[in-house]
């Protein structure tokens, strides 16, 4: 822009008759400038302001029109000036050419000053919204980082203090199992030992509700033990009469409480494992628990099964089936997320933190395996568990009968 703020032209032609009908015809609404040659309108376009638009000629000695403009094309700094070729030449060959050569338009001589006048309005308002364009789009994309980057430090903090909540509660996993462990055995002995039966009743009560809470808390540090890589392996043999004993100590109390049959199938497993029989055993019982929990009558099975092997590895699939009120289908992909309780009949939530299958697919991930719903209706829920454990000879113990 000049001075007064109207658009700088630059004409090339190396007939000085020429540039002055084109600096006529466009008139004061454009501040011409001029240069009667290639090499002269380069040195202006270095030392000088760039103009809105150059007006170039085709036909001049030296370097001709087309070789200026794919020079102007080629440079970074001068590539954007649209450039008007105007030339007697009226030919499709020559008009392809400079449209090839990086040409905006192309005027036929003589020139019809409206016609000018109009056209290169026209390249320069186009010329000025894309620079205007440009800008917003600068603008925007340097929101989008400051915002993207603002999202990512605030995504990044709420991870620390996460991890930090995570570290935490793993760090005091022992000091608040100990008490409470402490708390729930002695409240076990005055129960046994009290003869008072109002005493009894009471003991009997508070007693519930410590079991309560050390499963909560249980459930909370065992999650927060998984999630900070704190939980290892610890493989040894053992005989499926084992894996039995304790899941049925653990589970058959809480079925006999709701009358619910409680079924073990477990003689098709191999007669002698190696594996975590403590986190096996877990998993196992936090889905049978989930099961008794959702079954108000009818009964809880667990069948298995050795469903691959690899040499003297064995994969071996759990199934528990109920029949209790299923998990709706547009619940049953929160399920295994922490801290999830959906309402499953609508009627009332569960007791209970929400973490038991969230445990259970990592301890089941644990030991490279997976935990998944096969099947949820209102007649019941079928969950199976897969693991990869060893196959050893039989251990030495004697297996105790599996009850039905």
């Amino acid at each position: 822009m000049s001075e007064d703020g109207t658009a700088r032209i630059l004409i090339v032609d190396d007939e000085p008759i020429g540039i002055e009908i084109v600096a006529q015809a466009l008139g004061p609404e454009f501040a011409c400038t001029f240069a009667l040659s290639g090499p002269d309108a380069l040195t202006a376009l270095e030392t000088g302001e760039l103009p809105a638009l150059i007006l170039l000629d085709v036909m001049m000695p030296g370097m001709d029109g087309y070789q200026l403009c794919r020079w102007l094309k080629a440079e970074p700094r001068t590539r954007e000036i649209p450039v008007i070729f105007i030339t007697a030449a009226n030919d499709i060959e020559s008009e392809t050419s400079a449209l090839l050569a990086g040409a905006a338009d192309f005027i036929h001589k003589p020139v019809t000053p409206q016609v000018l006048r109009l056209r290169v309005g026209m390249q320069i308002l186009l010329r000025e919204r894309e620079q205007t364009l440009r800008w917003l789009n600068a603008g925007l994309e340097q929101r989008v980082s400051e915002r993207t980057r603002a999202l990512s430090e605030a995504l990044s903090r709420a991870e620390a203090a996460n991890h930090a909540k995570t570290r935490f509660l793993a760090n005091m996993s022992g000091e608040i199992r100990a008490p409470l462990a402490d708390m729930v055995g002695l409240l076990g002995r005055l129960h046994e030992e009290e003869t008072a039966r109002p005493l009894q009743g009471q003991i009997a009560d508070v007693l519930v509700i410590a079991n309560t809470l050390s499963r909560v808390l249980g459930d909370i540090l065992e999650l927060a033990d998984i999630e900070t890589d704190r939980v290892l392996l610890n493989p040894r043999e053992f005989a499926p009469y084992e894996l039995y004993e304790r899941l049925y100590t653990a589970i058959a109390p809480l079925a006999a409480a709701k009358n619910l049959a409680l079924r073990f199938a477990l003689d098709a497993l191999p007669s002698g494992l190696r594996g975590d029989l403590d986190r096996l055993s877990q998993l196992l019982i936090h889905l049978l628990d989930n099961a008794v929990k959702f079954t108000t009558e009818g009964s809880v099975t667990l069948r298995a099964r050795v469903a691959g092997e690899a040499g003297n590895r064995v994969r071996l699939a759990f199934t528990v089936v109920d029949t209790g009120c299923g998990v709706p289908a547009e619940v049953q992909q929160q399920i295994f997320l922490p801290f999830e309780q959906p309402e499953h009949t609508g009627t009332h939530r569960h007791i209970g933190t929400g973490l038991g299958l969230a445990i259970a697919r990592q301890l089941a991930g644990l030991m490279n395996g997976w935990l998944r719903l096969a099947g949820s209706d209102a007649t019941g829920s079928t969950f199976i568990a897969e693991v990869w454990l060893e196959r050893v000879a039989q251990p030495a113990t004697d297996p105790l009968p599996l009850p039905p």
